[in-house]
């Protein structure tokens, strides 16, 4: 009767051991299979306040990274139209700078003057430039046309709003994604009016008042200018905060490897020899089970 007794002791025991080992190959099998040595919280409490970190550090910089990206595609859609605006300004500068130091007919200030007309007319289509259905300077108004034109006078108003607006791409970081068209066409220089000033006194072959128009130009031109290189200083701040977001990753990416990564060669090796010391428990646990009291005698 203790015999027996010790024999069942032993074999539940040898059985206890073959689950745990079973257990652990089963553990090691999925280790290499996904490449992870932690599925679920329970395989290392230890390591899960660590993980969640990691991986929330990983989620806040990619979403600040699709931020910046959205604002620098804004900004670069912004900016190719500035680059033309400045491009108007200068051909204005050279007629007016050509009508002042040559001789021309009335005629050629005449076609001069039809040509200003033409630039105003494309600057007011670049300052109610959309994109996406947006008015790129409307301020919050971005759904309608920040610019009018009066069709007796031609003098052009803002009707958008003065608000800018900002986005995240830091903790507790933002910056402006956006130009109001006020302060980039008539406040405090209304450029507009600098075109039909100067359309106005070509027509009047006035070269007195064609030199106040050549002063009025280059200020003009220095309001866009400025809102241009603002924007250009705003760019190059969201790329120092893109670069360090991606080395943060970097360093969670890292970190989450660090204790979530199975070294496969090392689970492979400690597969076989799981299986080996399962094989052996498995050929002990069916001799004890053949075990007879007559064994013993």
């Amino acid at each position: 009767m203790i015999m027996r007794t010790t024999t069942t002791s032993v074999y539940r025991s040898m059985q206890l051991n073959i689950a745990k080992t079973e257990d652990d190959l089963n553990q090691l099998y999925l280790q290499s299979a996904t490449g992870k040595k932690i599925s679920v919280a329970s395989d290392d409490p230890s390591a899960v306040r660590a993980i969640e970190n990691a991986r929330s550090q990983i989620t806040m910089s990619e979403r600040y990274s699709e931020n910046i990206e959205t604002v620098q595609d804004s900004m670069d859609t912004v900016d190719g139209y500035l680059g033309t605006v400045e491009d108007i300004m200068q051909r204005i500068k050279e007629i007016t700078t050509a009508s002042i130091s040559s001789s021309l007919s009335d005629a050629d200030l005449e076609t001069y003057a039809e040509e200003v007309v033409t630039l105003k007319e494309q600057l007011v289509t670049i300052a109610n430039s959309k994109v996406n259905g947006k008015y790129l300077f409307a301020g919050f108004t971005d759904d309608t046309p920040p610019f009018s034109v009066d069709n007796a006078t031609g003098v052009v108003s803002y009707t958008g709003t003065s608000d800018f607006k900002y986005i995240e791409v830091g903790p507790g970081e933002t910056v402006r994604s956006n130009i109001t068209g006020d302060v980039l066409f008539t406040d405090p220089i209304d450029v507009f009016a600098v075109f039909d000033d100067l359309e106005a006194n070509l027509r009047a072959g006035d070269l007195n008042a064609l030199q106040v128009s050549l002063d009025d130009i280059e200020p003009a031109t220095d309001q866009i200018r400025t809102q241009r290189s603002l924007m250009g200083n705003d760019n190059s701040r969201l790329e120092d905060n893109k670069a360090m977001l991606e080395k943060i990753k970097l360093q969670m990416q890292s970190t989450l490897s660090r204790y979530e990564d199975a070294d496969i060669t090392e689970v492979l090796s400690e597969v076989t020899q799981t299986e080996t010391a399962l094989e052996a428990a498995l050929t002990v646990s069916a001799r004890l089970n053949n075990l007879s009291l007559l064994d013993y005698m």
